[in-house]
């Protein structure tokens, strides 16, 4: 039932310890840590376990014995899956050109919910995902929530087994990312599916499906930045990719522009006038935001956190291009694919707490691409768990005594991106080669 079976804390090994140097304050940092993994011994391994156990029951217990469609803290359950729930319905009723018309959309969620209902979950992904949901439109709210909650564990399951370790759904499931997936009714599991497919096909060398179901990630268009660029890079190798994905983006756009024209048209008006404006929304869940960008909205006006974000970016791409230029070995898909998914999240301008699902991507790809960082990754494993389960909580507490915030996980993701940027350096430094 282990993520990884052979996850034990052991002495660093010789080559290990050369990664840092011993004046370093990385090397401190490292000797805190290693103590922290003597501490994840035995028994105490089983706490992720047993926490994740508590948050499912506890949402469990408040789905079930709330009343009709609300928990029993009074929130919709799913929350987030009534605005797909809606919008589905929005099609299937043959009415595309309202999907982005808040007031009609409000209008529909309080049909469907009841006369109780105050919140509005605006639907704000491309047109096209909505037909997704067009078949579950069909039930009635809560046992269609419960069919999607099934799908989206299956497409748990398909995107580790995609990935090589399927038997990592039981730990993954302790992850708060991924428990808050489920407890918002959102998608990020397709996103972690589609990923893990384009993975498992540019394996397999199919490189124009690879980049056609690429394409199909553009309902969030930032998600396609990371895999990308690296195929860009590597453009002699990966040419085909590209025209694949070329195709994909055809194929969206006629899925678009020839079955849904109304829908596209709202959509091209709503990307222009609202989506820049977003994170400013009245009632946009600030607290959820997991991002660079969020992180630096959090702290500092507009004028500030805007400049600081892009120059973040720059730097982001321009230490890919680094490492890349500077790699010996650039035909080392697993570790490549993990470095791209992480640009893919440093990079983005969207990202709310169960988006960062996608970090089981680098999570089991670098543990048995890089064995011999497993003492560091471990450390990263156990402090970005409780990173995530707790960053909302704190930045809410913040918030309800000051007008700015931080957002502690974005401090372990820089972090945790800047470990694994030094790894790969020290691995193709002239002394790790010897």
């Amino acid at each position: 039932m282990e993520m990884f079976p052979e996850l034990k804390c052991q002495s660093p090994r010789p080559q290990t310890i050369l990664l840092f140097s011993q004046d370093s304050f990385q090397s401190h940092i490292y000797l805190a840590l290693m103590n922290i993994l003597r501490y994840y011994t035995g028994q105490r391994q089983n706490y992720p376990y047993l926490f994740g156990a508590a948050v499912w029951l506890a949402w469990l217990i408040s789905i079930s014995f709330g009343s009709g469609n609300f928990d029993l803290g009074g929130q919709v359950i799913g929350t987030d899956y009534l605005m797909f729930y809606t919008a589905g319905s929005t099609l299937a009723a043959g009415d595309q050109g309202e999907l982005y018309n808040f007031e009609n959309q409000f209008e529909r969620q309080v049909e469907i919910i009841g006369p109780e209902h105050e919140d509005f979950f605006a639907y704000i992904n491309l047109p096209f995902l909505a037909w997704l949901y067009v078949p579950l439109s069909g039930l009635p709210y809560v046992w269609s929530f419960a069919i999607w909650c099934l799908i989206g564990l299956g497409l748990l399951w398909g995107s580790l087994a995609l990935l090589g370790r399927p038997e990592a759904i039981f730990l993954s499931l302790t992850f708060f990312p991924v428990i808050a997936n489920f407890t918002f009714g959102q998608n990020a599991f397709v996103s972690l599916f589609l990923l893990a497919a384009v993975y498992a096909c540019w394996m397999a060398d199919k490189k124009i499906l690879t980049g056609v179901l690429l394409a199909l990630l553009l309902y969030k268009p930032q998600l396609v930045m990371g895999v990308g660029f690296l195929w860009v890079l590597n453009f002699r190798q990966e040419w085909r990719a590209l025209v694949g994905f070329v195709l994909g983006c055809g194929l969206v756009s006629g899925i678009l522009f020839f079955t849904m024209p109304e829908a596209a048209a709202a959509y091209a008006v709503f990307a222009q006038e609202v989506l820049p404006t977003l994170s400013e929304w009245g009632e946009f869940p600030i607290v959820h935001m997991h991002h660079i960008r969020g992180f630096w909205q959090l702290l500092l006006p507009a004028a500030l956190s805007e400049p600081l974000w892009i120059i973040g970016n720059l730097a982001g791409l321009f230490f890919f291009w680094r490492l890349w230029s500077q790699s010996q070995d650039r035909s080392d898909k697993p570790f490549w694919y993990a470095a791209a998914t992480l640009l893919t999240l440093w990079t983005t301008p969207h990202a709310i707490l169960y988006d960062l699902t996608l970090l089981l991507i680098p999570a089991v790809l670098l543990w048995h691409a890089r064995p011999d960082w497993h003492n560091q990754l471990l450390a990263i494993y156990i402090w970005g768990w409780v990173a995530y389960m707790f960053s909302t909580p704190f930045t809410g507490a913040q918030l309800a005594f000051a007008p700015v915030a931080v957002q502690i996980s974005v401090i372990f993701f820089v972090w945790c991106v800047y470990t694994v940027y030094q790894l790969a350096v020290q691995e193709n430094s002239p002394q790790m080669q010897r």
